[in-house]
């Protein structure tokens, strides 16, 4: 044999080191944005839970509103705020709102709704009558900010007066 053969030596090269590394750093970082992206996503699914319960608890006040008057419940087109957290300590009279809503026909905004101290959310009905039909339309929205984005959640009622 020669003298300056030498023995093969089963062993990897670096550039199979490098490409290896390559490929298991694209998986973890792939792995790393999916599991951001879901618990961007689980984040979102949680807030949209309480804005539908706080739409639905207020329509199921106002339904009561209703039972109690059916002028309990305006006959024009106004927009109110409730973002009061307990509606059962609201009294009315009348279409006055007062007590319940912060503000008429302009929320401004006003995201203090809050059930936590870290998420705000801005709760507000629209009312709209069609005399023709006697019906009256009620669009509660329930609205929230997020990574920069503006999520809402509408919930829609129809009122009519049972004779």
């Amino acid at each position: 044999m020669n003298s300056f053969m030498k023995e093969k030596k089963n062993a990897f090269t670096i550039i199979e080191v490098l490409i290896f590394v390559t490929l298991i750093s694209f998986i973890f970082i792939t792995s790393a944005y999916l599991a951001q992206l879901s618990l961007i996503n689980t984040s979102i699914a949680k807030h949209k839970v309480y804005a539908t319960q706080y739409a639905e608890e207020l329509l199921e006040w106002l339904r009561v509103e209703k039972e109690k008057g059916w002028q309990n419940i305006p006959d024009t087109t106004v927009m109110y705020c409730f973002n009061k957290v307990d509606l059962s300590q609201c009294v009315t009279t009348g279409v006055n709102f007062a007590s319940c809503a912060t503000s008429q026909n302009n929320c401004n905004n006003a995201y203090t709704l809050s059930p936590t101290s870290n998420m705000q959310f801005l709760r507000y009905v629209e009312f709209s009558y069609d005399a023709t039909t006697d019906r009256k339309t009620v669009s509660i929205f329930v609205k929230w900010e997020e990574r920069g984005r503006v999520f809402s959640v509408p919930v829609n009622s129809v009122f009519t007066q049972y004779e």
